[in-house]
């Protein structure tokens, strides 16, 4: 076919062909489409973006079948900052809450941070009168048992025999921090058992 073509008309087949190729992607180089990976490449694929749909779903059917609670706000954030927050029933953005028992997880993260922290002496496992500048009856338990609810010091459902060890609850501005702290260490109450011997929920142990 070739052969009865001038060698100028055979330069510009074999041009147009060449052109063809190229741009159908036979071996060119100037594709910029990176190929399809197989999985097996050094770049590790993206995390997806978490999807929280049923978590909120599931609050909300929460909310809608509650005669006790009105309203449900939460955030959830990591290292890189919020990943999520969502409002249900009469909550919005801007509605202010006790924290309450949510405490609880920063107290014991940072306390446990404390213990890794090799420039810290402090242990779960030390008797809190070795390290409190005061001492009293509860003197030998330790953080692990009072953050587990196993120091046997009387929980919440005690609470109606508290007494003194009320002044945890109040907002008096006449109540010292310190002073109430050494209260809760030294004052018995009714019902206390050994440390390890019963799981009784929050109260003066946190």
């Amino acid at each position: 076919m070739f052969s009865s073509l001038g060698p100028l008309s055979r330069l510009l087949m074999f041009s147009a062909i060449l052109a063809l190729v190229a741009g159908c992607g036979g071996g060119g180089s100037g594709n910029s489409s990176p190929p399809p990976s197989n999985g097996g490449g050094t770049t590790p694929p993206t995390d997806p973006k978490p999807d929280f749909t049923e978590v909120d779903e599931t609050f909300q059917t929460f909310i809608d079948d509650s005669i006790v609670f009105d309203g449900i706000s939460y955030v959830v954030v990591d290292a890189t900052g919020t990943l999520h927050t969502a409002t249900f029933g009469d909550h919005t953005a801007d509605t202010v809450v006790m924290l309450a028992s949510t405490s609880k997880v920063p107290a014991v993260m940072t306390l446990m941070a404390l213990e890794e922290d090799s420039d810290s002496s402090f242990s779960m496992s030390q008797p809190i009168g070795e390290v409190l500048p005061f001492n009293g009856v509860y003197a030998d338990r330790t953080p692990a048992q009072l953050v587990s609810n196993t120091s046997g010091i009387p929980g919440l459902r005690q609470l109606g025999l508290y007494g003194p060890h009320l002044c945890q609850f109040s907002f008096e501005e006449s109540i010292d921090f310190e002073a109430c702290g050494q209260i809760l260490l030294s004052v018995p109450l009714p019902d206390s058992h050994e440390a390890g011997t019963i799981f009784d929920y929050g109260g003066s142990q946190w």
